[in-house]
């Protein structure tokens, strides 16, 4: 009987090909896309395969600007070998493309002790694709000790914390939040130096004072301490005459004020002294014409080359005529300034024969000022006008008329 042979046909098993799962943020480069293989049997494994899989479908095509979502990741049998196995099947993969983060960093804002709260923003950042804020929607919100900080808070620094309030964009969420400053500032005081004013009386000026505004939140002087220096011309004059205060911060401290300086400006405001004359004690009253020549511009001198008595005083602080003529006169130098001279009616004559020396300016003597002022160059029938300059910036305005 014969035995006839058989044959057993051993196939290929059969590997799973499973694209593994991946995952990037928008705007970035796709991963390496990779795939598990599985059903080895015997023991073995990925080792006896050689090549490997190729992968298409929406994962594998997405680029930088595709937006946020699940994409499909295919693989196909590519170079894959195996003596004893095939591939089949091969199982989908996803991709999945999540948002990319937008830094959200509160800006640093600064206020000045007493004001209000400044508006608090913040800068975004961390845009792809040549993209910017206009991607984003909403605004973040604000907390800390920054925006919880009122007109009485101290001068110093404050946390600004943001938060992602409705801030939204499609394909961007909001990581990480980074904290700013505020920094309270301290308030401009302006210091304006008191004008002052007194008498001759051959010392300098020494009591200036100043006084302080812009304060605050109700407060007053009782804030600051210290006191304020002065310089400028003021400082150490005598001689009358207008001077300028200038003041300085000196000393002045304050926790939540400062004192702009050191050159004048918008908070440092000169005030001005004035060093003028007293009331004379005497029989002759100081600043103004004396007789002959008449206060009111009604006298009328006769026209013959005679002269005519200019006299007047000035007194210091304790009421006695001054004597020094670097202390009276000014500008000319002690003489006179006509200012006019037009045409006059005649008024009474005054026919006293005043006949002394003329005089080539102001002189001393018996308690007063006085010039034997020529008429010899002056028309009859002509009112003039006269100004006797003083050292303080005023002047002794007579008139007088010749017949």
């Amino acid at each position: 009987t014969p035995f006839v042979n058989g044959t057993l046909t051993i196939t290929k098993a059969h590997l799973t090909v499973t694209a593994d799962d991946k995952s990037r943020a928008y705007g970035a480069a796709n991963p390496t896309f990779t795939a598990t293989i599985s059903g080895f049997v015997n023991g073995e494994s990925v080792a006896v395969v050689s090549g490997s899989p190729t992968f298409s479908g929406t994962g594998p095509s997405s680029t930088a600007t595709t937006t946020v979502g699940n994409y499909v990741i295919t693989p196909a049998v590519g170079t894959l070998s195996a003596t004893n196995y095939d591939f089949t099947p091969f199982v989908n993969g996803t991709l999945t493309i999540t948002k990319a983060h937008l830094t959200v960093t509160a800006d640093d804002k600064s206020r000045a002790y007493g004001a209000a709260n400044p508006t608090f923003t913040a800068t975004i950042s961390g845009f792809v694709n040549g993209e910017s804020v206009a991607v984003v929607s909403g605004s973040p919100t604000f907390s800390g000790t920054g925006p919880s900080s009122t007109a009485t808070t101290t001068v110093g620094n404050y946390v600004i914390t943001p938060a992602v309030g409705t801030l939204s964009a499609t394909n961007y969420d909001f990581t990480p939040f980074v904290n700013g400053t505020l920094t309270i500032t301290k308030a401009h005081l302006t210091v304006t130096a008191s004008n002052k004013s007194k008498a001759y009386d051959g010392n300098p000026f020494t009591a200036f004072t100043a006084t302080l505004s812009g304060f605050v939140n109700g407060e007053t002087m009782a804030v600051v301490s210290g006191s304020a220096t002065y310089t400028g011309n003021a400082v150490g004059a005598t001689l009358p005459g207008t001077y300028t205060i200038t003041p300085q911060a000196g000393t002045l401290n304050a926790a939540n004020y400062d004192f702009p300086g050191p050159s004048p400006g918008t908070y440092l405001v000169n005030g001005t002294l004035t060093i003028g004359y007293g009331t004379c004690s005497g029989p002759n009253p100081g600043g103004v014409i004396l007789p002959p020549i008449n206060s009111d511009g009604t006298s009328v001198f006769p026209h013959s080359g005679r002269t005519v008595p200019v006299k007047f005083t000035v007194c210091d602080a304790n009421g006695n005529a001054i004597s020094d003529p670097n202390v009276v006169f000014a500008g000319t130098g002690g003489q006179l300034t006509m200012l006019s001279h037009v045409r006059s009616q005649l008024q009474t004559v005054d026919e006293m024969a005043y006949n002394d020396v003329p005089d080539a300016a102001f002189r001393w003597g018996g308690g007063f000022w006085i010039w034997n002022m020529t008429t010899t160059n002056l028309q009859s029938g002509q009112s003039y006008t006269f100004h006797i300059n003083l050292r303080d910036g005023t002047f002794i305005q007579f008139v007088i008329v010749i017949k």
